[in-house]
């Protein structure tokens, strides 16, 4: 029989999930830790177990004890867990600014929750500093303090980074991640720098930070106006995160996290919450970087479950000055069984809304990879077919169809590229009339996807 002793035997060895549609556009192996696997379903489990046994191992911490820690969130969590496996009372000090699912959540374990004022970490009323207070005021109790106390960067030098090491069999090139305290990217970095001093750690930023300015310039600086990220990004470096072999910082500004939480979810079928899209996000910067052929491994921290009344609201967003990305509906191209992007009421004289060309740096391969030529080819024959002699439609000239097909001789993505390009060159050159009906079976490029625009596909 194989089990786990405890819930903190649980913690841990959490699988690398290959992001396809990042990584095909990019053409490097871009592989996301599931951290939102772990038993209270973020990264933070690590953290908070290492905490508590380092408390228990020292005798700060003894039987029927108290841990009280100033948290954002998914430190409180992982603590009310491994605090209700371990017999302890938990209490929880959280800025009120936090999700109300995190904070449902926390009482819902049987923490004690206090909600407290969001101040910066210099003001005596600070949440941390609150947490710190109170844990002196008891007996047989300890303040966590997960920003400054280094058994948080253990947990990683010990478990993440050894994991991430052995399941790329020590094939990996660079290492993405967000940092709230700084224990995780401190923890990895240290380890995989001591593994091979080649491998690249990125630090990944929300807006208004300090430590994107500390590891660009050596000074910590606030960077930026504020974030929605919740739990990520410091105005200060922690003891945790001072000395960590950090070789470069991304900034992401909200609305490319907010694309990238959106794409995960669509493309990847990952529901996740703004750290990992802010991971993502950088992670893609890093490896158009580093080009076509490395190995980046980054985290996907937490579920989205936990920021739907937020991140996953459109009327929250709206508030914020942000708004979700588009989807587009799909349907199957019956030559190739391959899904094709369409979008209603979008091209030249549809509704008014003008003909976009599209952003070939956001132009990635067709969303069934493993048929891109399949798709291209029958892409090529559709057009030869159906649409071929009937101007008000499109109209090639006697090289289109061939040119098409030998794209498919290119890779994926410049496949993709070139026939977005190609598509966009001949709609320039001829103009499509409008002429009611007629206007949803033309060929328009919607996004980055090639598709027929309208209600549904030609006949």
């Amino acid at each position: 029989m194989k089990f786990h002793a405890d819930v903190v035997d649980a913690i841990g060895n959490t699988p690398l999930i290959r992001l396809r549609g990042v990584s095909e556009e990019t053409g490097c192996e871009i592989l996301g830790k599931a951290e939102f696997l772990n038993p209270s379903g973020s990264v933070k489990d690590r953290a908070a177990s290492f905490i508590i046994l380092a408390a228990e191992a020292s005798g700060e911490l003894g039987p029927g004890g108290s841990v009280v820690e100033g948290t954002a969130g998914n430190t409180g969590i992982g603590l009310a867990h491994i605090c209700n496996a371990r017999g302890y009372r938990c209490i929880i000090v959280i800025p009120e600014t936090q999700s109300p699912e995190k904070l449902d959540l926390l009482r819902g374990l049987g923490a004690e929750v206090r909600t407290v004022p969001a101040v910066p970490y210099k003001d005596p009323n600070n949440f941390q500093k609150q947490a710190g207070r109170l844990a002196g005021e008891m007996d047989n109790a300890i303040w966590a303090n997960q920003f400054d106390n280094l058994a948080n960067r253990e947990a990683h030098l010990q478990t993440t980074g050894p994991e991430i090491w052995r399941d790329t069999d020590g094939k990996v090139d660079a290492f993405v991640s967000t940092s709230g305290t700084g224990g995780t990217i401190g923890g990895v970095s240290i380890y995989l720098k001591s593994k091979n001093p080649k491998i690249v750690t990125v630090l990944a930023d929300p807006t208004g930070t300090a430590t994107w300015h500390y590891v660009k310039h050596g000074e910590a600086k606030v960077v930026g106006g504020g974030s929605i990220a919740e739990g990520i990004g410091s105005t200060r470096i922690t003891a945790n995160f001072e000395g960590a072999p950090i070789d470069d910082a991304e900034m992401i500004p909200d609305q490319e996290c907010v694309d990238m939480v959106y794409r995960l979810l669509y493309e990847e079928g990952l529901f996740l919450g703004g750290s990992s899209g802010i991971n993502v996000a950088a992670a893609m910067r890093v490896a158009r970087t580093l080009g076509p052929g490395h190995t980046i491994v980054t985290l996907l921290c937490d579920s989205g479950a936990r920021y739907q009344s937020r991140l996953f609201n459109p009327d929250w967003l709206k508030e914020k000055g942000l708004h979700p990305p588009e989807r587009v509906r799909c349907w199957t191209n019956s030559h190739s069984k391959h899904t094709v992007s369409i979008q209603p009421g979008r091209g030249e004289g549809a509704r008014g809304q003008p003909w976009r060309r599209p952003d070939p740096e956001h132009c990635r391969s067709c969303v069934d990879a493993q048929s891109v030529d399949r798709c291209l080819r029958s892409l090529a024959h559709h057009c030869e077919q159906h649409l071929w002699g009937q101007p008000h439609l499109f109209v090639p000239d006697l090289d289109f169809v061939p040119r098409i097909t030998r794209l498919a001789a290119q890779t994926p993505v410049q496949a993709a590229r070139s026939l977005c390009n190609l598509f966009a060159d001949r709609r320039h050159q001829h103009p499509v009339p409008d002429r009611g009906d007629a206007n949803k079976h033309r060929m328009v490029v919607v996004r980055d996807h090639v598709g027929f625009g309208g209600d549904r596909s030609p006949e």
